[in-house]
C-alpha cells in the first residue's frame, strides 16, 4: 500500500471523457483523444472484451492524493463493474494533471445505465453517465 501525506488543497475535476485511445505527442506532451463515445452496444452479455480509456483532467491539487476510478451499473442497484485506485501527485495547484486510465479486457455483464465515477481522497469529484445497450438480432 502507498503511504501518502494528504494535502488540504482539494483537486478540482475539469474533464472526464471515454474514448478508444489517448495519444501523447512527443515533445509537447499534448493529448489527443481518439474515438470518443457515450455508449456501448452488444448483442450478447456479458459483452465481448474491449479496450478503452477514461481520460480525466484535474487541477488545484497539491501534494499526494488517493485517486479511484469506479464504474457502476445503476440499473443493477449500483453493482460495481470495475474499479482501480492509486496515488495522484500534484506539484503545484496551477498544474493540470491529465490521466488516461487504460481499461483492458473490459466487459459489461448486463445492459443498463452506467456511471463512471472519479473519487479523490474518498470524495466523489466527477461522474459520467453512459449506456450499455442490447442490440436485438436483425435490427441496427
Amino acid at each position: 500500500d502507498v503511504t501518502m501525506t494528504m494535502s488540504n488543497e482539494k483537486p478540482i475535476a475539469v474533464a472526464m471523457i471515454i474514448c478508444d485511445q489517448v495519444i501523447t505527442a512527443e515533445g509537447s506532451r499534448k493529448k489527443s483523444l481518439i474515438g470518443c463515445f457515450n455508449n456501448v452496444s452488444s448483442s450478447i452479455f456479458p459483452t465481448k472484451p474491449i479496450t478503452c480509456y477514461v481520460f480525466v483532467a484535474l487541477t488545484n491539487g497539491q501534494g499526494m492524493h488517493k485517486a479511484e476510478l469506479r464504474c457502476i451499473n445503476e440499473d443493477e442497484n449500483g453493482s460495481k463493474v470495475f474499479g482501480m485506485a492509486g496515488p495522484l501527485a500534484f506539484i503545484d495547484p496551477l498544474q493540470t494533471v491529465e490521466i488516461g486510465f487504460r481499461l483492458v479486457n473490459l466487459t459489461f455483464p448486463k445492459p443498463g445505465k452506467h456511471v463512471i465515477e472519479f473519487w479523490c481522497d474518498g470524495e466523489l469529484l466527477l461522474e459520467r453517465s453512459f449506456s450499455v445497450q442490447q442490440i436485438i438480432a436483425g435490427k441496427a
